[in-house]
């Protein structure tokens, strides 16, 4: 839902989306969260959160890794232990 990829953005945002997975019978999907090369996890995360805000079903994220330097380890631990679940 609403990924940018490749400087493309899917059509569907998180409400779109997730009202026509709900019409089909679909209570919860998973979205990839992509950050940016160098990106902290974090703030991409945020930024997804903000994203789903208007979704119409139950969600969940999975975190891609793009890149790597400690900072991400340590974010990686920072998600599971805040927002995982």
């Amino acid at each position: 839902m609403q990924m940018p990829f490749m400087g493309a953005v899917a059509s569907e945002d998180f409400y779109t989306g997730t009202a026509a997975a709900m019409a089909g019978g679909t209570t919860t999907i998973i979205a990839f969260v992509i950050p940016s090369p160098g990106q902290s996890l974090l703030e991409a995360f945020n930024t997804w959160q903000g994203w789903a805000e208007k979704a119409a079903t139950d969600f969940a994220f999975h975190v891609a890794i793009t890149w790597w330097d400690e900072s991400v380890k340590e974010e990686m631990g920072t998600l599971v232990r805040e927002h995982g679940g």
